[in-house]
């Protein structure tokens, strides 16, 4: 199911900290280490497993050295549940709290159940919220995960959606509102985005 590991920047002292398993998480995807000196997991499969039809994916936290490992939070299929599938990792936000993405609602009564939602989620794994819901009129396909830029707000690249289909760059608040389109993707600019976006520390432009 994959390993979480540390390694010297000289490939040193290679160690697994983390073998990872179906009931707590499984296929770790993305690492982020958080303000609090922890290390948050997201994995792709597995997690919450005592609850009705789980094993969507999780958020798994340990401490740097591997031990005191706990699943924070696990996506289920059950009645109501909102999100599933991670695809990518998470990102810590100016006010402390995590941000990320899920593939899809995971929500029938949302029309197109399967456009994905940006989330975000305390560090105890309280307080889960969707801040938006993938919409292919708009954007839709959030799967690489979000970026925090120098101006506090959520950036994120969708696979899917905008004018010409071939998805999106857009922004939003910390707390969802003012969702904009930055820039409808299409066969000449690009489309479908590979990747997430990245900030650089004293610039404003994004990278993908």
């Amino acid at each position: 199911f994959g390993f979480v590991y540390a390694i010297n920047k000289d490939g040193s002292n290679y160690s697994v900290l983390w073998d990872s398993d179906f009931y707590t998480g499984g296929h770790p995807i993305h690492l982020l280490y958080a303000s609090n000196d922890r290390l948050y997991i997201t994995c792709q499969a597995g997690g919450n497993t005592d609850v009705f039809a789980g094993g969507y994916g999780s958020i798994v936290s340990m401490k740097t050295d591997g031990s005191d490992v706990n699943e924070v939070f696990g996506w289920t299929n059950a009645p109501g549940a909102i999100g599933k599938y991670p695809h990518w990792g998470l990102s810590e936000g100016v006010d402390g709290e995590l941000y990320g993405t899920a593939m899809w609602h995971g929500d029938d009564d949302i029309t197109n159940n399967t456009g994905g939602i940006v989330f975000k989620i305390n560090k105890d794994g309280s307080g889960y919220t969707p801040l938006y819901y993938g919409d292919e009129s708009s954007s839709n396909q959030p799967m690489h995960g979000v970026t925090i830029g120098n101006d506090g707000r959520i950036y994120t690249a969708f696979t899917l959606g905008g004018d010409f289909g071939g998805g999106t760059v857009a922004a939003m608040d910390i707390n969802g509102e003012n969702f904009t389109v930055l820039k409808s993707l299409d066969d000449e600019s690009g489309k479908v985005p590979g990747a997430g976006l990245l900030t650089l520390v004293n610039e404003v432009q994004s990278y993908s």
